[in-house]
């Protein structure tokens, strides 16, 4: 699953944290896109699998305080409203970047702690939401590269908790 952390889902219109698409999975209703929405049946696992690339910059988008939070480009993505506004700027600042032949963090990336502690927050909300024999989570990433226009998305899932302390990105 991707949640808000993941910028692609966020401009989608998602803001549904790790903790919601855990709740979402185990048979919760939640909303998205101001709609409501349940699954039939729980599911019995589940992985919130959000980008390595800009989940960094998506903690400081979306957590007041952290680094970067007043940065004026997260301010202005955290007001567009309109889809055609939201498609430019994702254009603008992910796709460009992702598929020239150098990508890197862009200028609103306010450092690596910030990928650290979105990683730790989701490391924390996977192993809350464990219930074995009931429910098992997974931790996982989403490494994406995009060479050229040539979309690799690889989705990284661990068979336990020890992990990283942060998701390898095609950026790092």
């Amino acid at each position: 699953l991707h949640t808000s952390y993941s910028l692609d889902a966020f401009i989608g219109g998602n803001r549904n944290t790790p903790d919601d698409a855990y709740r979402f999975a185990q048979g919760e209703e939640m909303r998205v896109n101001g709609q409501p929405h349940r699954l039939k049946r729980p599911l019995d696992f589940a992985a919130v699998t959000d980008h390595a690339e800009f989940i960094g910059e998506m903690f400081s988008t979306q957590v007041e305080g952290a680094p970067g939070y007043d940065n004026p480009m997260l301010a202005e993505l955290r007001g567009l409203s309109r889809v055609e506004e939201q498609r430019a700027w994702f254009m603008k600042y992910v796709v460009a970047n992702n598929r020239s032949a150098t990508p890197q963090h862009p200028s609103f990336y306010a450092g690596p702690e910030t990928t650290r502690s979105a990683w730790a927050m989701n490391r924390e909300v996977t192993n809350r939401h464990y219930k074995p024999g009931v429910f098992t989570t997974i931790h996982g990433f989403e490494w994406t590269a995009a060479p050229n226009g040539g979309n690799m998305h690889r989705n990284i899932l661990f068979r336990d908790d020890r992990v990283p302390d942060a998701p390898f990105s095609n950026v790092d």
